[in-house]
């Protein structure tokens, strides 16, 4: 069975230790090259019991750039979040994907066709746990702020399974279930 102590469980799992050791400038705000990198929100977790956080950045400069943000895909209001490892300021490995539709539009309600990605590696083609079946996410609050900032809160909950890339089959025996919940703020994307 593989273990699922990645090389990104050390830097995602909670604890003081990881935080100590990125220099934080002003709270709520982490250093990478040399700027700051506004938190906009989090997203935290159990896989298996075990304690997870990630925070959800601004890497805007000059453009909207959040790491959550709702946009519009097909005629369909999609909202993307994705979150960093709690502290790194940045860091890609290790990091949670939450995509989903929401068929109610700007509201609260349950998501539709989610996907959940946790990845093992900075890129985005390698090794990561992917959500099986059909995800449950649920929008529990949503503020539009203006025309490009907002808020959301919600949870999800599904399985994820061991894949070595995004077309791999899920290797047998090696899923995990998981259970959430998100609080950021996000950017609008044409909606």
């Amino acid at each position: 069975m593989r273990s699922f102590a990645f090389a990104f469980a050390a830097t995602i799992a909670l604890g003081a230790c990881e935080r100590a050791a990125v220099p934080a400038t002003v709270p709520g705000t982490f250093t990478q090259a040399d700027r700051e990198i506004p938190v906009m929100g989090s997203v935290t977790g159990f896989i298996v019991g075990e304690a997870f956080a990630w925070e959800t950045l601004d890497f805007s400069v000059g453009a909207l750039d959040g790491s959550a943000w709702i946009g519009s895909r097909d005629g369909s209001v999609v909202l993307t979040i994705t979150g960093y490892p709690a502290g790194t300021g940045g860091a890609a490995a290790g990091r949670v994907q939450i995509v989903t539709e929401m068929p109610n539009g700007l509201a609260p309600g349950p998501g539709a066709n989610a996907a959940i990605t946790l990845f093992e590696t900075e890129g985005d083609t390698g090794p990561r746990l992917q959500s099986t079946g059909q995800p449950l996410v649920n929008v529990s609050n949503f503020v539009r702020f203006d025309d490009i900032n907002g808020s959301v809160q919600g949870t999800f909950v599904t399985t994820l399974c061991f894949v070595a890339g995004p077309d791999s089959a899920p290797e047998a025996g090696e899923c995990r279930d998981v259970a959430g919940e998100f609080d950021t703020r996000v950017q609008f994307d044409g909606v």
